[in-house]
């Protein structure tokens, strides 16, 4: 939906640099205590739990357009009904 554009690249936006942040400060903590494999095994276990709930989340709240709201002056199929 084009009315949530502004709000979906803010979110993104600001969830990549608290991502790249937190890489900063936990990257040294990390290389402390864990070998080169255990840092990439779990960051791949972080991005890997983050695209699954992203994924799961985002499909409770998006609702397909209907005729109460459609974009003015736009046409938007509804079955096979054009509005």
């Amino acid at each position: 939906d084009p009315r949530r554009y502004g709000a979906i690249f803010g979110l993104a936006s600001a969830s990549f640099t608290t991502t790249m942040l937190l890489a900063v400060v936990l990257a040294p903590i990390m290389n402390r205590y864990l070998d080169p494999r255990g840092v990439l095994l779990a960051a791949s276990l972080f991005l890997v739990g983050a695209g699954a709930i992203a994924l799961l989340r985002s499909r409770s709240w998006v609702e397909p357009l209907s005729r109460e709201n459609a974009i003015p002056g736009r046409i938007v199929e509804v079955g096979s009904i054009e509005v």
